[in-house]
């Protein structure tokens, strides 16, 4: 919500210093303004990262796991066999 409301105090600045028409800044302040009545109305959101993506971001699991002949880095249950 910070980073919405400084692009919007951004416009503003643009359009006062002349760098922006009225008509501009109106343009380019629609588009965050619907963003902050849509992140107000529902919340943030989130979504946890899947275990296998996690571990194949780890390096070290990922070269071990691809240099050991017959490894499966993740199974279907996104536990790590080795």
């Amino acid at each position: 919500m910070a980073v919405l409301r400084q692009q919007l105090v951004f416009v503003e600045h643009l359009q006062e210093t002349g760098m922006l028409s009225e008509r501009e800044a109106s343009l380019m302040s629609v588009p965050i303004d619907m963003r902050v009545r849509k992140l107000s109305h529902q919340g943030p959101v989130w979504r946890a990262p899947l275990t296998h993506d996690v571990l194949r971001s780890i390096p070290i699991l990922h070269e071990v796991c691809s240099s050991i002949p017959g490894t499966r880095f993740c199974d279907a249950s996104q536990s790590l066999w080795v």
